[in-house]
């Protein structure tokens, strides 16, 4: 009876969450299965998050919602392995839940994250996955640079940029980031400046290998950023997986084709990011997913701008990665879907669609061009078991298009309707989101008295949110060390010791987050200010980093530093606000302790129990 008895509860149990499961039927679509083979008129069926049949015949299920898709053409969700969520395509801080709105109002529906600090995924993937923040597919990428290269002149310091330069420090530094489950790695490998600035550095082939080596250990692709044939050559040998960025510097030749055929390496240009005569003529898709201020900018942009001359140095990068790219392309290298998007001109979501309408601008059909937008950009990133093409089984991440891109490529931005893992998008309401000159909402908790008494070596407050230092931009920018010390009197404080950079105004700071990786906010209503020990030496200012300024200018708080220790409090009434408006309390974000100076000068201090009081 008792074996009876479980057998029958479990067939209930899975015809109850059969019952369970939504059930979409989108019937007469013409269906782009990103397979390669030439759409077809079929019926496909949704089952819970999966794809479960696909054919001009399938029967319907009762109760399933059916959607008409008669003229439309269905796909694949889309794939963009280059994005900066951090970054607005203008000049103010991106709001991230816009960002990653404007990537699912488009249909794009899996995105590599390349802003992101280590400390940021957990709370971001917790947001997502408690259905708190709506964002596509994310795979959260660590940034590996050079000392004086790429991307370690961003100023945000080594927690967000790794600076290696030997395959033994590689290794090291890779022991310190796989904890925290990164979905790929970056490495900047190449420091031309297009040849109108003086180069950066670069990476030698030894130290990408290492950082490849450990990466693939792992199960993580590693894409790069790459601008030079010789560049190009140093990361396919060493085994990178996605050449990331378009070769511009020459005409690519044959012993690069043979290392990247050799290696499996793919290739992702990102023309959306250097076209030529940016920013593009404006579309009623690429309007939706602007926030106001930036609609205005780019619509004025547009109506002045002059076409660029033909001699100009970045039209003729521009001839020459249209050039590349065919070559690769025809050699039968992997062309995969990447942008830039966040940079300058290059919206969210958008730009990905752009990024195709420019593949088939440079030689492409558009079919060629929608296949390295799924198929092929899923298998770059070992995704293709799971994503890229619309076949049983598969995740049904998808976009419903009312036109044919197949045939004609600027019918990819009449998006009709997205599902992302078979829930329909609710792209009407993401839109009003984005149209909102408010910023969208996040989490808010109210933090304890007690913020950091700087005991734990490991640099984590008593919030366990990590202290971390940044500097002023540029490839001098001003360096700075943080380390724990022992006060004579007992205890431990943190010390932060600062050489300044060589420009007339310099900075560095030491950032204390009030909520892990300063994303959800702090209400610090309740208390009236904030107190702290701190002696040294040099110019300082206490800054409150909020969620509602988008220019960085945060309140500010003159704090005057003795080489004797002394207690300061400051109230929050004291923090003044360059732009209008007083500073909203409900939404902070971190403490910055910043220390300003002149060129070639230096600052130190030593901070303690830091308290709200």
């Amino acid at each position: 009876m008792t074996l009876r008895f479980v057998a029958a509860a479990a067939l209930l149990s899975f015809a109850t969450s059969c019952v369970a499961q939504h059930v979409v039927a989108i019937e007469h679509a013409r269906v782009f299965d990103g397979t390669g083979t030439p759409s077809h008129s079929a019926t496909v069926i949704v089952t819970g998050d999966r794809i479960t049949a696909v054919g001009p015949d399938v029967a319907i299920p009762k109760g399933a919602e059916v959607v008409d898709a008669k003229d439309k053409t269905l796909l694949p969700g889309f794939f963009d392995v280059h994005t900066h969520l951090n970054a607005s395509a203008g000049p103010l801080t991106a709001d991230w839940q816009k960002s990653t709105a404007a990537y699912l109002i488009c249909g794009v529906t899996t995105i590599d994250e390349f802003s992101a600090n280590r400390e940021m995924y957990a709370p971001l993937r917790k947001l997502m996955a408690d259905g708190v923040v709506t964002a596509p597919h994310i795979n959260f990428a660590t940034r590996i640079s050079t000392p004086g290269g790429h991307g370690a002149e961003s100023g945000m310091g080594e927690f967000t940029t790794v600076e290696v330069s030997t395959a033994t420090a590689a290794h090291e530094a890779m022991k310190q980031v796989l904890p925290y489950k990164p979905d790929v790695i970056k490495i900047f490998t190449d420091g031309w400046r297009y040849g109108s600035i003086p180069n950066l550095s670069s990476m030698n082939e030894q130290t990408i290998h290492a950082i490849v080596e450990d990466a693939h250990a792992a199960g993580i692709k590693v894409l790069t950023h790459t601008l030079t044939v010789e560049g190009a050559k140093n990361a396919a040998a060493a085994g990178v997986d996605v050449i990331a960025h378009s070769i511009q510097d020459a005409p690519i030749d044959q012993e690069l084709l043979n290392i990247m055929k050799t290696h499996g390496t793919s290739y992702a240009p990102t023309m959306a990011v250097y076209e030529a005569n940016k920013p593009a003529p404006t579309t009623p898709l690429m309007l939706s997913v602007l926030e106001p201020e930036q609609r205005v900018a780019v619509i004025k942009t547009v109506a002045g701008k002059k076409p660029m001359a033909l001699d100009n140095p970045a039209m003729k990068r521009w001839n020459q990665l249209q050039a590349n790219m065919r070559t690769l392309y025809a050699a039968g290298i992997p062309v995969v879907l990447g942008t830039d998007n966040g940079m300058p001109s290059t919206p969210h979501g958008w730009g990905s669609l752009r990024e195709m309408e420019l593949m088939v601008g440079a030689g492409l059909t558009p079919s060629q061009a929608l296949q390295a937008g799924t198929r092929v950009s899923a298998a770059a990133l070992g995704l293709g078991k799971e994503r890229g093409t619309i076949e049983v089984g598969k995740l049904a991440d998808l976009v419903l298009i009312d036109g044919r891109p197949d045939e004609n490529i600027g019918d990819v931005e009449k998006t009709d309707r997205v599902w992302l893992a078979g829930k329909t998008v609710d792209r009407a309401k993401l839109i009003a989101a984005i149209d909102s000159p408010k910023q969208m909402p996040l989490p808010v908790s109210v933090p304890p008295a007690q913020i950091d008494d700087m005991e734990m070596a490991n640099g984590r407050t008593e919030l366990d949110t990590l202290k971390y230092p940044s500097t002023d931009t540029g490839a001098d920018h001003s360096k700075i060390v943080l380390q724990q010390v022992v006060r004579p009197e007992g205890g431990h404080a943190w010390m932060a010791a600062v050489k300044f950079g060589p420009e007339e105004k310099n900075d560095a700071r030491l950032n204390v987050p009030l909520t892990p990786g300063e994303i959800t906010l702090a209400d610090v209503t309740k208390y009236k200010g904030v107190s702290f020990e701190i002696k040294g030496q040099g110019s300082f200012k206490l800054l409150l980093n909020t969620y509602d300024v988008r220019d960085r200018k945060y309140p500010a708080a003159d704090v005057s530093v003795t080489p004797a220790w002394k207690t300061i409090q400051i109230p929050f009434s004291a923090f003044s606000k360059e732009s209008n408006g007083s500073v909203d309390l409900r939404e902070l974000r971190a403490f910055v302790f910043e220390a300003y100076g002149e060129a070639g000068g230096s600052a130190w201090m030593e901070l303690d129990n830091i308290k709200l009081y």
